[in-house]
């Protein structure tokens, strides 16, 4: 006997066997065709983009070396890992769906793991990174390069430390004591209670503490631009502070936009962790997987269109006539002008 069940794209179940011997579930051809061609369209995309936005801010770079730039280029090492590493992992796992929702092959369960575990890395580290440019958007604004405590050497110490931070944290989940066991359709989710809520619990603590960084650093960035734009100015001239001002909103809007990617996700995977392990409910989460590669495409989104210094060179390496801007360069003031355009920074958040 033989059901067709349909959620988002269609499979088989064979129901032959008995409860006791379990399911046996193998998707159509045009279902797991679909969905690899669903993942081969996200990564050629998306990579395309990071590769290009990867060539705009080593243009910048050779000009002139910041933080900012250091950071971004560790945005687009997360996105690349997400997509070059994961994303094939996860079209594997898609072709081999029926091994994977009957636990019956060991190479498949560990494909499903890594695939986790490596996601779940680069997302601690994108979103460590925004809440760092969150802290040098705010020092560009309010300080001259000289006075700032990030240059590029530790943005440089930065970024390889979040990278360390976020794999031992990952690693430490996955395996740790709190080992996950692959669960068969109708089979208790219980004895993996305690693996789902210590996942659950450092993914949370992670996300608020970057979230609460982050975001206090672009308002406090956000509120100096409005009430010392005049003194902005006067620091560091008009197209420097355009292009400062710029690349602050797009960080702004990088992170809440990743940040919205995201929460569909985490919506699906707190019901469905306390729902029975169903076809369905499966079937529904890898869905919702799949659309967080989306967010891998963001940053280049939003920085090649938002972002004027980037655009701007962006435009001009297609047309092959790039220069180095004299806005970018480094301005360099007296004492007597630091003395006088100092501003004050704010002491309320």
């Amino acid at each position: 006997m033989a059901n067709n069940t349909s959620c988002l794209f269609n499979f088989t179940l064979d129901l032959n066997k008995s409860m006791d011997s379990g399911f046996t579930l193998a998707p159509t051809c045009d279902a797991i065709l679909g969905r690899i061609l669903y993942l081969s369209i996200i990564a050629v995309v998306t990579v395309a983009a990071n590769i290009l936005l990867g060539f705009t801010v080593n243009i910048e770079w050779k000009h002139q070396r910041s933080p900012d730039k250091i950071l971004i280029f560790n945005l687009i090492l997360a996105n690349l890992a997400t997509l070059l590493i994961t994303l094939p992992m996860e079209a594997a796992l898609v072709a081999d769906f029926e091994h994977y929702i009957n636990c019956s092959r060991p190479q498949t369960i560990l494909l499903f793991d890594v695939t986790f575990d490596l996601k779940t890395a680069c997302n601690f580290v994108t979103l460590a990174t925004l809440a760092l440019i969150g802290f040098d958007r705010y020092e560009a604004l309010t300080k001259f390069p000289h006075q700032r405590k990030l240059d590029v050497k530790l943005a440089c110490i930065s970024a390889a430390a979040i990278w360390g931070a976020a794999v031992a944290v990952v690693t430490f989940v996955s395996v740790g004591p709190l080992k996950y066991h692959c669960i068969i359709l109708g089979e208790d989710k219980e004895v993996n209670k305690a693996f789902v809520t210590a996942r659950i619990a450092v993914i949370t603590i992670w996300t608020t503490v970057c979230c609460t960084v982050e975001t206090q650093f672009f308002r406090l960035a956000a509120v100096h631009i409005k009430t010392h734009r005049e003194a902005i100015h006067a620091m560091f001239g008009h197209k420097q502070t355009v292009e400062n001002i710029s690349f602050t909103f797009s960080s702004i809007a990088l992170s809440f936009a990743f940040i919205v990617a995201w929460v569909p996700y985490g919506i699906v995977v707190a019901i469905l962790s306390r729902r029975e392990n169903s076809v369905s409910n499966i079937c529904l989460e890898l869905w919702v997987q799949t659309f967080t590669y989306i967010s891998a495409g963001l940053a280049p989104l939003i920085y090649l269109f938002m972002d004027k210094r980037l655009k701007t060179n962006f435009k001009q390496m297609f047309k092959g006539s790039w220069s180095p801007s004299d806005s970018n360069r480094t301005q360099s003031f007296s004492s007597t002008t630091l003395e006088h355009y100092h501003i004050n920074q704010p002491t309320s958040a």
